[in-house]
């Protein structure tokens, strides 16, 4: 998600492993615009398998998107010395959050009032990048230890809840908590926080080392494999006994067993838990090592998807959200309810019965997977001149 064009040596399987979640998240994309709006995807009483888990896989983009970037910065700053570094992380932070406010909000809501302003993921990438800018030139075992005691303390936070919205306390939770804060005209909206969202990207540039292409596959490959299925056997316990890193609980034996399940794998992510980041990343690290040296039609498209994340999250989000405005007349609703106001997410919006039934967001998901596999090449032939 970060442009750093060709002088971002990231090796490939890194590039099919972004490629794949990029295909999630525009999924999620075509779940949110598509589905029936306002409809609760976690809502554990109403909602069957197939809906629960369309957005419980959607969980892997973030996390993924964080943790590679932060790898991507660390190939990239290989061979650039620690001043400049800082100076380049400076501005490309800078530039996603204008890029988030300015852009992907508009993307979003379609409003040009900007009505609707979030913190969503590419602002908080920026926030990561300024804040990496500073500690790159610690030694990478100070760094990860950072890193570790952010994404690991994090819940301590938890329990303290901030009231008001004086600056205080919007700013303490940009830190730790999602908040909506709604005045007469805007609604803003905090979804992606600092903890652990950036520990997490510390993390991946301090272990950029595990990907060195340098280091025998066999033993790259076996490091990998270990590191995935430790946090997945974290994940497993943290989980399965309720002891932390998880606000949600689970049923266990109170219900059938598709709400069991899908209770198991509610996780938060705002802000990300622990449970969450452990089998999000720890499956980060399996797919990694599974896909290392394999080449295929399939991994070659992940590829592409990969190369020009940046510009596949931005065009996704605008030509489904085209796409879902002019679908609307076919309900005989106009199509500027489509333009996202703090309205819309009440439950008397007139977008509240509109969507299609999932195996067509499915379908239509496919279309446009497609499409834009179309439109990457013609982008990169742009980007080529």
């Amino acid at each position: 998600m970060i442009d750093f064009n060709s002088r971002s040596p990231l090796p490939q399987t890194l590039k099919v492993a972004l490629g794949a979640v990029m295909l999630l998240a525009i999924l999620d994309h075509t779940r949110i615009f598509f589905h029936y709006w306002n409809t609760s995807p976690t809502d554990l009483e109403t909602n069957a398998l197939p809906l629960f888990f369309t957005r419980t896989v959607s969980h892997f983009f973030a996390p993924a998107v964080f943790f590679l970037s932060g790898v991507q910065c660390q190939f990239y700053g290989r061979n650039v010395p620690k001043r400049k570094m800082s100076v380049i992380l400076v501005k490309k932070g800078v530039a996603l959050i204008l890029l988030e406010f300015a852009v992907n909000n508009f993307l979003y809501t379609f409003d040009p009032y900007y009505r609707t302003i979030g913190i969503f993921i590419l602002a908080m990438l920026g926030i990561s990048l300024l804040l990496l800018a500073l500690l790159i030139h610690l030694p990478s075992r100070i760094l990860l230890a950072f890193s570790i005691i952010g994404i690991l303390g994090h819940h301590f936070l938890d329990g303290i809840h901030y009231g008001g919205e004086s600056y205080v306390n919007i700013l303490a939770c940009l830190l730790h908590h999602q908040k909506f804060i709604e005045t007469k005209t805007c609604l803003f909206i905090i979804n992606y926080t600092i903890l652990p969202w950036t520990p997490l990207l510390w993390a991946g540039y301090a272990l950029g080392w595990c990907f060195d292409q340098d280091i025998p596959e066999a033993k790259r490959k076996r490091q990998l494999i270990v590191l995935g299925l430790s946090c997945i056997i974290v994940f497993v316990l943290l989980r399965s006994t309720g002891w932390y890193g998880e606000t949600s609980k689970w049923n266990l034996g109170t219900s059938t067993f598709p709400v069991t399940l899908m209770s198991f794998f509610d996780l938060t992510k705002y802000p990300a838990s622990l449970c969450l980041l452990t089998l999000t990343i720890g499956s980060l690290f399996l797919f990694v090592a599974f896909i290392e040296n394999k080449t295929s039609v399939i991994t070659d498209l992940l590829m592409e998807y990969g190369n020009h994340s940046l510009f596949i999250y931005l065009f996704s989000t605008f030509i489904l959200h085209m796409t879902a405005m002019l679908t609307l007349p076919l309900e005989g609703i106009s199509i500027w309810t489509m333009v996202i106001t703090p309205a819309s997410y009440f439950t008397d919006s007139p977008l509240e019965n509109h969507g299609f039934p999932l195996i067509a967001v499915y379908g239509i998901w496919l279309f446009f997977v497609i499409i834009i596999y179309k439109v990457i090449g013609h982008y990169h032939q742009l980007v080529k001149k």
